[in-house]
């Protein structure tokens, strides 16, 4: 449903009473312009999240436009998600490489966060250890390009595709709540994530004709230092397997993989050599984020 505006102008006089300290930001699937983002600047605008991959449907070329045009408005975080497809025929690494070509072909050469999505809109084995080796495929892919990489996931879902015995907790969390609230007192810890780094709160809000799903996280200060990178250096992978810096660094795709098809080539095999992710022994990570204005 589309939030009314006496609605909205309720939250927004409710948020004025009672400040929340911290910084907002949509997630979008349809194409955003450099005016509309100028647009929503003044009100949601401090990030933003496009799908720039789409499970079985591949890269998703509106969203590294959207992305372009959110660099060129000048929005303080320009973020990436992929719904990834681990029942696909092409690897996860050929996936990670076609949708970081995409971005490359739009004019995008740095995302501050790619967020991989895990759960039930994307196309998962019945078999959890797959899964975990596929997600770890994901990871040293993004890793090789020097990609910041989250998750967009939550309690129910990890559980269900994953299981609560592999973590990723070195890495960003982004979960979806439902009280509505700006702010992480729903949060349910699992899988060694004790804290989260943000959380989408609100649904299908259509602003400056944009219709986006609207996020929180905390902060006072910037939360992004110079580095831009998770704190971090065990890694989900294996013990040799380091988080990589993405801050200055430019995404370039292998020399494989071609930015001229919507879908990744069927590059080698679907992932299950990947080494599983870590136990759930792992220490949280809530990460350092997004740039943003405080609100």
């Amino acid at each position: 449903m589309v939030y009314p505006k006496a609605l909205l102008a309720a939250v927004a006089l409710a948020l004025l009473a009672c400040p929340v300290m911290g910084w907002f930001g949509g997630d979008v699937t349809q194409p955003v312009s450099t005016s509309q983002f100028d647009c929503l600047a003044a009100d949601n605008g401090n990030f933003v999240v496009a799908r720039v991959f789409d499970g079985s449907s591949g890269v998703d070329s509106t969203g590294a436009a959207t992305l372009a045009a959110a660099q060129v408005a000048g929005l303080l975080s320009v973020e990436g998600y992929m719904i990834p497809c681990q029942s696909c025929s092409w690897s996860a690494a050929s996936q990670v490489n076609a949708t970081v070509a995409a971005l490359n072909k739009a004019g995008v050469f740095h995302v501050d966060i790619l967020w991989v999505v895990v759960d039930e809109s994307s196309e998962w084995s019945s078999n959890m250890n797959e899964n975990a080796n596929f997600i770890s495929a994901i990871i040293n892919a993004a890793n090789e390009l020097g990609l910041t990489v989250g998750f967009g996931t939550d309690h129910t879902a990890w559980t269900q595709i994953v299981s609560q015995v592999y973590s990723a907790s070195q890495y960003l969390l982004w979960y979806q709540g439902h009280d509505g609230q700006p702010n992480f007192n729903d949060f349910v810890p699992f899988a060694g994530w004790t804290k989260p780094f943000r959380k989408r709160f609100a649904f299908n809000i259509t602003t400056c004709d944009v219709t986006y799903n609207l996020s929180f996280q905390p902060g006072g200060v910037n939360p992004v230092s110079s580095s831009s990178t998770t704190s971090s250096t065990a890694g989900p992978i294996s013990s040799s397997s380091q988080v990589s810096s993405s801050s200055g660094n430019t995404m370039t795709t292998t020399s494989s993989t071609s930015s001229s098809t919507s879908s990744p080539s069927n590059s080698g095999t679907n992932a299950s050599s990947g080494s599983p992710i870590s136990t759930s022994s792992s220490s949280s990570g809530s990460g350092n984020g997004a740039r943003g204005r405080a609100h």
